[in-house]
C-alpha cells in the first residue's frame, strides 16, 4: 500500500491527521537536520498503521516534506495475554 504524506517540522506536538483528498498531515516536533524529523514522521506512522518500523519506507521525497511512503506489512499481531485484560 502506498500513502501520500505532507510533513510539517517543528510543531508544538506529533500528529497524525487525514486529509479530505485522501493525504495525511503528520506533523513532527522534530526539526529538519539530519533526518531525525523523517525518523521521527516513520515511528508515527508505523503506530497510525499498527505496524512494524520496519514495514514503512519512503519511497519519493525524502529530502521534501511531500513524500511517498510504502507500508508493506500487514498489521500487528495484539499478544493474546493482552487480548484477555
Amino acid at each position: 500500500m502506498y500513502a501520500s504524506i505532507k510533513v510539517i517540522t517543528g510543531a508544538s506536538r506529533d500528529s497524525v491527521l487525514r486529509k479530505g483528498n485522501g493525504e495525511l498531515l503528520v506533523k513532527v516536533t522534530s526539526a529538519r537536520e539530519r533526518g531525525k524529523a523523517n525518523k521521527r514522521m516513520l515511528r508515527l506512522l508505523a503506530d497510525y498503521f499498527q505496524v512494524p518500523l520496519y514495514a514503512i519506507e519512503i519511497v519519493k521525497g525524502a529530502y521534501c516534506s511531500r513524500k511517498v511512503i510504502a507500508i508493506r506489512a500487514e498489521k500487528k499481531e495484539v499478544a493474546p495475554e493482552a487480548k484477555e485484560q
